[in-house]
């Protein structure tokens, strides 16, 4: 056997090479730019500062919210709008509103009390915050 046809026997017979890998994984876009990775973090925590004073500033503090917030006065209120007072219904309404048309106006809250069946102390006191003195 010459050289050449020894050369050829002995390459058909030895398995090729293959290049060698690297075991580990390739680094990701993120870990090959620290900068990024910066953005990300600081993206992130802009937009849970801006969702969190969104949600703390949509609600008022309870010390911010008004006492009373309606006030009706008693001697030109319509119906719908004494319905609005706590403890007074449309026929509570209906009759407060009757009697100021058959005896005048009244002179406090208190008089209404006095002037309209049904109504008692604990509705006055109830309605006192919501309307005003006449």
């Amino acid at each position: 056997m010459d050289e050449a046809s020894q050369r050829e026997t002995s390459t058909a017979t030895e398995p090729p090479v293959e290049p060698r890998r690297s075991p580990e994984k390739p680094p990701s876009a993120i870990d090959r730019l620290p900068i990024q990775r910066l953005i990300i973090g600081c993206s992130g925590i802009i937009a849970l500062w801006a969702a969190a004073s969104w949600w703390f500033a949509a609600a008022p503090h309870p010390s911010e919210v008004p006492e009373r917030l309606f006030i009706v006065d008693i001697n030109k209120a319509s119906e719908a709008e004494l319905c609005l007072l706590p403890g007074i219904g449309p026929v509570a309404a209906e009759d407060i509103v009757a009697e100021r048309e058959a005896g005048g106006p009244y002179a406090s809250l208190d008089q209404v009390a006095q002037r309209v069946r049904g109504i008692g102390p604990k509705t006055i006191a109830a309605c006192r915050p919501h309307v005003d003195s006449p």
